[in-house]
């Protein structure tokens, strides 16, 4: 389906994650500059570093209570899971599932939003320039201009 974002959560960590954030609707910082870091955080390795690079270009819809899903489920992960109990690591899970199924969601939302939103805009701009190509067309051929006319 266009517009929307299908990740599996695995592709979350690489460069397909911060793809989607090179689209998605941008803060009110300077966009140059976010594509900038979002970009040279795509070619770095470690992960913590390159989301702690990009915290600007991580847009707020997709933080949970102020934190960022990301480096949450990064530390999770890399903390010594496999030292855990069975019902440690089976509550764990279900938790990264849930933090993963609700960021994926988000992204998915804002970028259908945008889509949206962008298809509206375009659809008044056209509504805007057919009515000035009428408008002109009226003149040309000397037809009265119903705003001009109207009783003031």
């Amino acid at each position: 389906m266009e517009g929307t974002l299908s990740l599996c959560p695995l592709q979350i960590f690489d460069g397909q994650f911060l793809e989607g954030v090179i689209r998605y609707p941008l803060p009110e910082a300077s966009p140059a500059d976010i594509v900038a870091d979002l970009t040279k955080a795509k070619e770095t390795f470690q992960f913590t570093q390159a989301i702690t690079g990009v915290k600007l270009a991580i847009p707020q819809a997709l933080l949970v209570d102020g934190n960022n899903p990301l480096l949450l489920l990064h530390a999770t992960l890399s903390s010594g899971i496999h030292d855990k109990s069975d019902d440690e690591c089976l509550e764990l899970a279900r938790s990264i599932r849930i933090v993963l199924a609700g960021l994926v969601e988000r992204i998915d939302q804002a970028l259908s939003e945008k889509k949206e939103l962008t298809e509206a805009v375009s659809k008044l701009l056209k509504a805007k320039a057919e009515k000035g190509k009428t408008k002109t067309s009226q003149q040309q051929i000397g037809q009265p201009d119903a705003q001009n006319d109207a009783p003031r």
